[in-house]
């Protein structure tokens, strides 16, 4: 029997055939015992024998193993045993996969919880601690031992149970898809057989285009404005070098204001000067298939944005390739980080483009996803160069003023998952600061899916401005054309508070107090920014007199924040030269005018 076993079980203690004593005994990692008897206060393995000590070390017993798993031995002279429940939960199974929370049949709750061999859980969920095996059922516990959840068997892919004092229905489920699909017997062969075929084309595609020195072909799949800046980059280098080409395609976005979001990015692409293939999903699927690339370029890793002819397991006949959603990959303490993991489409990547950072190595490793290191590919930051490389925007009618002021505002408000969005608590403060200072002009540039998620909020600010000729919303833009044109950004989160550093703007981050821990990584760029955990009127407009009369003292730790991201000018060139050698096997030569690359991004 392994220590595993003793740290992820729920064990009883008694006599053989007799009284049992203690029900619920926990072996902790420490060395510790919890509800055991009192004078049973340390364990250790040794030679595959259980020794039980006292609190001053003294060994009570010697236990040895026994074929029916518990360990028996003597207590003061007397016959005792530690013993587990058979249960159908495999440990094995558990530890080996990454899993999902959720109510059953209604939404997932949060991804990537991965349930260690030492009885701990490593997830963004800060009442989940530990966990341990009873019979056929799972029971997680919170920092304090505090029951969390009661989950019960169902298969090896998923159990359910119930939450709290209300008895909330709960489940996990097994969320890497390879892992789960294995378990199952009956299809396992059938599965192996499509992934075959599937294999078969994407193998026969290289090879043809490898004997015929053909091109290789690389598909962009898009679906909102706003994030693209970095795969326009790419597309332009690509358009350009030989070796390659290039399509963009359109999903037609699937939000509540999802033809909105569609027409923006579209415009976008069309301002660009971009071809661009839109239309039915139908049509845009049987266009992709017709192009055959051998790369598809997704815009983000979730798989719930994408329709099923999109999603990771529909692009199997190709290489699938991402460049990070946003410039950074562990800003938020594991949360975010944990879900780029999980995901499918990060599972089956052939690349993943993007310097690897020590905090997003050991966590993978923590997590039990080395196999994603190998993956990386070191080119340089492209989304920073793209965004350093802005062209400003600032409405026309507001030329005349002496400031240009731009607030950013973040969906997250109340209890929404992140915690970042303020702005149902300062959205009066921004109309009184313009009303303070009519010579400054102020632009709110709300998330894209701020009005979406938030429309009576969004409509009732729209309202309450009318009236200011020096205060209007920008929501059909992205907020980096902003931030260029801006002399100060008020924001309260997220990617704002590093992405305005690239454009060296000053920032007033407006800071809740419950908000998602930052990583080590997001602390030490916060250096770069004016927090405001008073975000009064009277401290905002304080901290915003300073900045203007007297310039931003943290300029230069900005510089300092974002050198490294901007060390590579030209990380589309080494992504293109890594693309060629993963079809033509290390041969990088290829003919590019190399004078029309000067800025890719006109």
């Amino acid at each position: 029997m392994d220590k595993k076993m003793l740290l992820t079980h729920i064990w009883i203690y008694g006599r053989p055939h007799g009284k049992v004593y203690n029900k619920n005994v926990i072996f902790l990692p420490d060395g510790s015992i919890k509800n055991a008897q009192e004078h049973h206060v340390k364990w250790e393995i040794k030679g595959g024998k259980l020794i039980i000590q006292n609190d001053e070390g003294k060994v009570i017993s010697t236990m040895f193993p026994t074929d029916d798993g518990r360990f028996e031995g003597e207590v003061n002279g007397l016959l005792r045993f530690y013993k587990r429940s058979d249960s159908r939960i495999n440990q094995e199974i558990l530890s080996k996969n990454l899993w999902t929370l959720g109510i059953p049949r209604v939404h997932s709750l949060a991804y990537g919880l991965y349930f260690s061999a030492d009885g701990t859980i490593i997830n963004d969920l800060s009442h989940f601690a530990y966990y341990r095996i009873n019979s056929d059922r799972l029971t997680i516990y919170n920092q304090k031992w505090g029951i969390e959840h009661q989950l019960d068997y169902l298969s090896d892919e998923r159990l359910e149970g119930v939450h709290g004092k209300h008895k909330r229905r709960r489940f996990i489920k097994i969320d890497n898809p390879a892992a789960a699909i294995a378990s199952h017997d009956k299809i396992q062969a059938l599965d192996t057989q499509v992934a075959e075929t599937l294999a078969l084309l994407k193998s026969s595609n290289e090879e043809t285009t490898r004997e015929n020195h053909l091109k290789i072909k690389v598909a962009i799949l898009l679906f909102k404005y706003g994030t693209a800046s970095h795969f326009i980059r790419l597309v332009r280098l690509l358009e350009q070098d030989q070796r390659f080409e290039v399509r963009i395609f359109i999903q037609p976005n699937r939000a509540s204001n999802g033809e909105y979001l569609n027409n923006e990015l579209l415009e976008e692409l069309d301002a660009a000067n971009l071809a661009y293939t839109a239309g039915t999903l139908s049509e845009v699927e049987k266009q992709l298939k017709h192009f055959l690339p051998h790369y598809v370029f997704r815009q983000d890793p979730w798989e719930s944005n994408w329709a099923t002819e999109f999603q990771t397991g529909s692009l199997q006949w190709t290489n699938l390739a991402n460049i990070y959603y946003t410039v950074i990959d562990h800003f938020i303490a594991g949360a975010l980080l944990i879900n780029y993991a999980v995901q499918p489409y990060f599972q089956e990547s052939k690349y993943i483009f993007g310097t690897i950072f020590d905090e997003t190595r050991d966590y993978l490793l923590s997590i039990g996803q080395g196999k994603l290191l190998d993956k990386y590919q070191d080119t340089g930051n492209l989304k920073a160069i793209a965004i350093s490389k802005t062209v400003a925007f600032w409405p026309e009618q507001f030329v005349k003023y002496k400031k240009n002021i731009l607030f950013v505002s973040h969906f997250s408000l109340g209890k929404d998952f992140l915690k970042f969005g303020l702005f149902d608590e300062v959205a009066e403060h921004y109309r009184a600061l313009a009303k303070k200072y009519p010579e400054y002009s102020f632009v709110w540039n709300p998330h894209p899916e701020f009005k979406a998620r938030h429309g009576q909020l969004f409509s009732d600010f729209e309202d309450r401005i009318s009236e200011l000729d020096n205060l209007m919303i920008v929501s059909d833009r992205g907020m980096h054309a902003l931030i260029a044109a801006a002399d100060v950004v008020i924001a309260d989160g997220v990617s704002v508070l590093y992405e305005a550093q690239i454009l060296q703007k000053p920032i007033i981050w407006l800071e809740r107090a419950d908000h998602k821990p930052l990583s080590k990584e997001g602390e030490a760029l916060m250096s770069g920014v004016h927090r405001l955990k008073d975000y009064s009127f009277e401290a905002i407009d304080k901290q915003l007199t300073t900045i203007i009369e007297n310039g931003d003292e943290l300029a230069p730790q900005q510089s300092r924040n974002v050198a490294p991201w901007l060390s590579e000018p030209h990380p589309e060139e080494k992504i293109a030269d890594c693309l060629y050698e993963g079809i033509f096997d290390g041969n990088t030569s290829h003919q590019v005018k190399n004078s029309d690359l000067s800025d890719v991004t006109r």
